[in-house]
């Protein structure tokens, strides 16, 4: 919507859930998780031309995305190692990296410092 909150319109297609939107720094991409036949992945909306990319490709639940401060980086929380873990990836969806490897991690959030 406008910032007065006029012009409301759907951002997020497909698949029958959205949920977690995360506003990359710059104010550009909207990340988001979408759940398509009972698949959960995080998909990346370019606002000004409007392309949907999807981020994560695997079975498993891919949720909660957060953007480190530059906007080149997410952090998720996804159970593809079994247990829910948090992992770094490129706003590309290149660069998977686990983070965590004990208990359950849930909700990330970057440090602003």
């Amino acid at each position: 919507m406008d910032a007065e909150g006029s012009n409301t319109r759907r951002v997020s297609f497909g698949g029958n859930y959205h949920d977690g939107p995360a506003w990359s720094p710059d104010g550009d991409r909207l990340a988001y998780v979408s759940r398509v036949d009972q698949l959960f992945d995080i998909y990346i909306l370019n606002l000004r031309t409007q392309n949907i990319s999807k981020l994560t490709e695997s079975f498993a639940r891919n949720e909660s995305p957060c953007w480190s401060p530059d906007g080149r980086h997410l952090i998720i929380s996804s159970n593809r190692s079994g247990k829910i873990q948090l992992y770094s990836i490129d706003y590309d969806g290149t660069n998977v990296k686990q983070l965590t490897f004990q208990g359950d991690n849930k909700l990330p959030d970057w440090s602003r410092k």
